[in-house]
């Protein structure tokens, strides 16, 4: 069953999703948010988890997300 969803289901979903994306923002914003995984990754700890993500992982997400914010705004619409 693990197999099954994280091997089947997460990799078939997030692939569709990823391609939806690319199509909808264009191939260059869609490609900015495989870096939010990470970020999402910790908040989705930390909401349904109740993980406090330490010092350095919350410097990291608010760096990603301005990061990602200014690129955003130097891509061009397709």
């Amino acid at each position: 069953m693990h197999g099954v969803s994280q091997g089947i289901v997460a990799a078939i979903l997030g692939l569709w999703l990823y391609s939806l994306a690319v199509q909808k923002l264009g191939a260059a914003r869609g490609s900015l948010f495989g870096a939010l995984v990470p970020a999402i990754a910790i908040c989705g700890g930390f909401l349904f988890l109740f993980e406090v993500p330490t010092e350095y992982e919350t410097i990291g997400v608010i760096l990603t997300t301005i990061g990602i914010i200014i690129s955003m705004k130097g891509t061009k619409d397709e």
